[in-house]
């Protein structure tokens, strides 16, 4: 190893220690296990700084299509991360600043809750069963389905893509009506447990791991709400009790990165057999694995700053622009481009059309701005941070949980076009909620049976 390797393994080490210094105290500031903030601190130690630290001490299997020369890169990479993580950070601390909000939970209609769900999950098991038989069966339909899930569908018309659109926020309002359910398990114990479920059958039909990440790590979410109106409500043990109950969410998160990762495996099996006719777990296995150890945002970090300007122009907030087109049907707008936002940046690259490449959220304000959009990481770390401010509201905290919350992860990697892929649903949960939820403006606080400790 190089001296210059040599200095980057260490600085990108200590680097994951800081990480590790900012999570715990995090924890031990709020007393929250998932936030914004420690989703954000989890994947830099994950996705950049941890696969930093191997790069040079243990070599990195990169893809075939990343330059050669973007090794020569990777001081600048972690300078560009760090430069915006600190940016995102007081973005962050600022949205907190005297925000101190304090509320009660509310009653939901039980009837309401489950005649919506059983509305909703109908109409979209019965699209999926409709798609299953004009494929021709369940294993035309899952080898296209695995094969171009990244595509846009061609030949539709406006009207039928504004439906695919609907549905696709179809799933997202069976996870919040799942995290109602669960929030009043104690008083309705069938239906807690049971609209979870059929929210996971609903996410396991989208063939797209990181559903099951949000309902799970926002059925943890909930769960954190739920015991901050025990202690509201002054309810005797519900401190201890809200201190113990993260051992619980330290298993669901254990449990979801390793469906996360067994999910990602199995479609990495089918992937392959639907491209090649061949597969075998262990290659499955490997490629999945590799994805972890090399770090997807790290790679595609170095590929950004190695391409941009070298090969390719400054784009100059196109990516930004073009997601802000996104909540626009194609019903009113025939000629909207079928990819935009982040392909722009990787395919301008050369990289492959049949997956979504990470290129990190600093990586997108380089690749339109060079340096000088880094600063605008403060807007992602205020929005996110006065999301946190609001996390107990009474409807709003389920909207924390299921997308505030989980949207790091995608945003993490897709910048921009993950970021807004995420608020699109928004309003038709709220909707839902409204529904749910009819005497939201009366805030009556919850009767003792719903908030009884265990």
């Amino acid at each position: 190893m190089t001296p210059a390797g040599q200095l980057l393994t260490i600085g990108s080490v200590a680097l994951v220690c800081g990480c590790i210094a900012l999570l715990v105290s995090a924890y031990r500031a709020t007393g929250d296990l998932l936030t914004p903030w420690t989703m954000f601190l989890g994947m830099a130690l994950i996705d950049i700084y941890l696969p930093a630290a191997l790069f040079f001490s243990v070599g990195l299997d990169l893809p075939p299509w990343l330059s050669e020369v973007a090794r020569d890169v990777t001081f600048q990479a972690l300078l560009l991360f760090t430069a915006a993580a600190l940016f995102f950070a007081a973005g962050y601390a600022m949205a907190h600043r005297g925000a101190k909000p304090s509320y009660v939970a509310l009653i939901p209609s039980h009837k309401r809750t489950i005649l919506l769900a059983f509305g909703v999950a109908a109409i979209f098991f019965w699209s999926i069963g409709g798609e299953v038989i004009a494929a021709g069966g369940l294993r035309t339909y899952l080898s296209e389905r695995l094969v171009n899930r990244f595509a846009h569908p061609e030949g539709q018309s406006g009207l039928a893509s504004f439906l695919l659109a609907i549905r696709g926020s179809l799933v997202p309002i069976l996870f919040v009506l799942a995290g109602v359910a669960f929030d009043n398990r104690r008083v309705k114990p069938v239906s807690g447990f049971g609209l979870p479920i059929l929210a996971a059958a609903a996410a396991a039909t989208l063939l797209v791991r990181g559903a099951f990440l949000s309902l799970l790590f926002g059925l943890a979410v909930v769960e954190r709400s739920r015991l901050h109106d025990l202690e509201a409500a002054g309810a005797s043990g519900a401190a201890e009790h809200a201190h113990r109950i993260n051992n619980r969410i330290l298993g669901v998160c254990a449990l979801a990165i390793a469906m996360f990762i067994s999910y990602g495996t199995i479609r990495n099996y089918f992937t392959q057999e639907a491209y090649s006719g061949r597969a075998t777990i262990a290659q499955a296995s490997a490629v999945e694995l590799g994805r972890f150890v090399r770090g997807e945002g790290f790679v595609g970090l170095l590929g950004v700053i190695d391409a941009y300007p070298r090969d390719v122009p400054f784009m100059n907030g196109r990516t930004i622009r073009d997601m802000l087109l996104l909540p626009v049907p194609r019903a009113l707008w025939p000629a909207k481009p079928a990819w935009y936002g982040i392909d722009d940046i990787t395919r301008s690259m050369g990289w492959p059309a049949s997956t979504m490449s990470a290129v990190t959220m600093p990586g997108e304000l380089y690749a339109n701005f060079s340096f000088w959009g880094l600063p605008l990481m403060g807007l992602y770390g205020w929005f996110f941070g006065r999301a946190h401010c609001y996390r107990f509201h009474p409807l709003f905290r389920y909207i924390y949980a299921f997308v505030i919350v989980p949207m790091m992860l995608p945003t993490f990697w897709m910048a921009f076009t993950g970021f807004v892929n995420q608020l699109v649903p928004i309003p038709l949960m709220l909707v839902a909620l409204w529904f749910v939820f009819p005497d939201a403006r009366l805030e009556r606080r919850l009767t003792a049976p719903a908030i009884a400790v265990p």
